[in-house]
């Protein structure tokens, strides 16, 4: 064999190398862009950006309760959660939705309320961080007697909102 010839199958080893590289490149090409395009339905403004913690709105509740049936939507949501919720955190609650929320639940969902108990996430976070639903009930109790007085601020008159306490009072015992 002279020269030429060794430089040509030089060459040519070459070349099927690069195509083997070329075809490495196109399938890790389309993993990264189905991975990207997963991303992509996670983050954008129609998905879970506009459904971000805590839930503002019944609405957002329950978008985000719907996607803990979905198997891949429950991943990144209990992740989400994981990093959001803190062990001996006694207001956790307020991390899933805010106070104005809270204010549409009780513990059992009776007069007209809904249940807290029942809720995908409330159920994820007391199994995660080892609540008591004695203690979220506590919470629920603070956040509505927080709302009465902010309400007699506003209304110092109206002695409606102390019935209303006392009717709650009742409900969450």
């Amino acid at each position: 064999m002279d020269d030429s010839e060794e430089v040509a199958e030089l060459i040519m080893g070459v070349l099927r190398e690069l195509k083997d590289i070329k075809e490495m490149l196109t399938d890790n090409t389309k993993r990264l862009h189905d991975l990207q395009t997963t991303v992509e339905a996670f983050t954008n403004s129609g998905d879970l950006d506009s459904k971000s913690f805590p839930a503002h709105s019944l609405e957002e509740l329950d978008e985000l309760e719907e996607m803990m049936k979905d198997s891949d939507s429950r991943e990144y949501l209990t992740t989400q959660l994981r990093m959001l919720l803190k062990p001996n955190d006694e207001s956790w609650i307020g991390q899933i939705m805010d106070e104005e929320l809270l204010l549409h639940f009780n513990m059992s969902g009776i007069n007209g309320k809904r249940s807290l108990r029942h809720l995908e996430l409330v159920q994820f976070g007391i199994k995660f961080l080892g609540i008591k639903p004695k203690n979220l009930t506590s919470y629920l109790r603070k956040v509505k007697d927080k709302h009465i007085k902010r309400q007699n601020r506003i209304e110092p008159d109206d002695n409606t909102n102390m019935a209303d306490s006392e009717d709650d009072e009742e409900k969450l015992g």
